[in-house]
C-alpha cells in the first residue's frame, strides 16, 4: 500500500491520497479551489 502525497500550488497545503491520480473521493468544490495538484511523493506503507 502507498500513501500518495500531492502538493497544491494555489495554497500551502498537501493532499494525502491512497491511490495515485484518484481524486474521486475529493469533493469537486475542493478540487476547484486547489488548482491542479502536483505529485510530491509516494510513501510505501508496509504491514507486518
Amino acid at each position: 500500500m502507498f500513501c500518495v502525497i500531492y502538493r497544491v500550488p494555489s495554497v500551502t497545503r498537501l493532499v494525502f491520497m491512497s491511490k495515485k491520480d484518484d481524486f474521486s473521493r475529493v469533493p469537486e468544490v475542493l478540487l476547484k479551489g486547489f488548482g491542479k495538484p502536483q505529485l510530491a511523493m509516494l510513501l510505501p506503507l508496509d504491514y507486518k
